[in-house]
């Protein structure tokens, strides 16, 4: 299977906006309801998405393994490479930090979780389009993605003189589908959350957990490693700056549960 649309269009950073724009969105909307002061609560809304994306482009820097030292210019370039969605939500929890006391923050954090997921999975898919954030090679067609020549890994492969043209683990959607589902289960979990901050801690431990093990199948290098191995079955594996972002994530959802409905 090939992604929809090939060639040099940019479709990653277009299906980014609009997830960007789906999420501000959704969120204007709950805002409305949960806030009295909905005007100021959207500007942190606005400053916390901000915060995101420079934390993302950050962290991609970071774990790009120098790559940029040559030429620091190209930090500002986002088409070239992208962003590290962990990054973000680092970027965000900050700004959420030194808001707290001016908001129900709590609250505010859980719209934050809803807008997330609906944003990171138009980014996932974007990610699909432009072939980035791929998985490692599977002789498994019929659960397998293809990409063409103009995608992120096909250029990569080349440029490295290996074996172009292999079917990979669809990590892409997969982790789209998973943070769909996380997004439609914090809509429906919304209207029935027994405290504020209980979406936030849900995202947390379910995200955290799933992007440790999604981060098994991922076979682009380049995004931050600590330890890593090759074996004959599975390829390179190793623990990876994403899976300890993934435990740090469950950590903070249980002490937040503990902190939040301690009596």
């Amino acid at each position: 299977m090939f992604p929809l649309i090939g060639g040099k269009f940019p479709v990653y950073g277009l299906t980014l906006l609009f997830g960007i724009a789906i999420s501000l969105y959704v969120f204007r909307i709950y805002a409305k309801r949960q806030f009295s002061d909905f005007e100021t609560v959207f500007d942190f809304a606005l400053i916390t998405l901000l915060a995101g994306l420079a934390g993302a482009r950050i962290l991609h820097v970071a774990v790009s393994g120098g790559r940029y030292f040559s030429n620091p210019l190209n930090i500002f370039k986002v088409n070239d490479g992208g962003f590290t969605f962990l990054g973000g939500v680092i970027g965000a929890f900050i700004v959420i930090f030194i808001i707290r006391k001016k908001i129900s923050i709590y609250r505010f954090a859980d719209l934050c979780a809803i807008g997330v997921s609906i944003a990171h999975f138009f980014g996932r898919l974007g990610c699909n389009f432009a072939g980035c954030c791929w998985g490692k090679k599977t002789s498994c067609e019929a659960c397998g993605l293809k990409f063409n020549q103009f995608s992120a890994v096909e250029e990569y492969y080349r440029a490295s003189g290996l074996e172009t043209g292999l079917f990979r683990y669809p990590s892409q959607l997969i982790e789209a589908t998973f943070v769909f589902l996380i997004f439609v289960f914090l809509i429906f979990r919304n209207v029935r959350k027994k405290f504020d901050g209980e979406l936030l801690i849900i995202y947390l431990i379910i995200y955290g957990f799933g992007r440790i093990l999604i981060e098994i199948i991922r076979g682009d290098p380049g995004r931050g490693v600590l330890i890593e191995l090759k074996t004959v079955d599975m390829g390179v594996v190793g623990i990876y700056t994403s899976q300890i972002i993934g435990f740090a994530m469950i950590t903070a959802g249980f002490f937040l549960f503990n902190k939040i409905r301690k009596p």
